[in-house]
């Protein structure tokens, strides 16, 4: 089965052209992007869990740069 070669980017992903498929093969950052996705948002879920030094603050409260961050990341992987 023939490939034809159809581009290339900076960060490493290749398209390719099989008889009537075009074929993606992913770069390793972009392969992890779902886990990723995922994994920030169990982090968001844990912004609203009470600090263990002051319970009447939630970790989002204490850390609230690092749950913006993660907030912003999935915003825009959503493409809101």
């Amino acid at each position: 089965m023939e490939r034809l070669y159809l581009g290339h980017y900076s960060c490493g992903c290749s398209i390719f052209k099989v008889k009537h498929n075009v074929i993606i093969d992913y770069c390793p950052k972009h392969k992890a992007a779902p886990d990723m996705y995922e994994a920030l948002k169990g982090l968001l879920k844990l912004g609203d869990t009470p600090d263990l030094s002051d319970p009447r603050k939630t970790l989002r409260e204490i850390h609230g740069g690092r749950f913006e961050d993660a907030d912003q990341a999935l915003s825009k992987a959503r493409g809101e």
